[in-house]
């Protein structure tokens, strides 16, 4: 009896890994270009009150340093100035 075996390998490729920077402090756009530039994209924003100006980046998500799947985006809150 003749008996016929298949084998499929099936390869894939994982997402490049990068670290994400620090972008706390930093106005908006200036926070943006340097996501980008690690091949990172903006995830939600969320405007939100703290003590810094308006525009400015109080709060991102994944924190800064911690390594990540470029195909995960950063979320961030963004300041609408200090509450009243």
């Amino acid at each position: 009896m003749l008996k016929i075996l298949a084998l499929v390998v099936v390869v894939g490729v994982a997402a490049p890994v990068v670290q994400v920077p620090n972008v706390v402090g930093l106005p908006y756009e200036q926070a943006k270009r340097r996501l980008n530039a690690r091949g990172l994209e903006i995830g939600t924003v969320v405007p939100g009150h703290c003590p810094r100006p308006i525009g400015v980046v109080c709060r991102q998500n994944p924190q800064a340093g911690r390594k990540v799947d470029i195909t995960e985006p950063v979320h961030l809150i963004v300041s609408r100035g200090p509450k009243r």
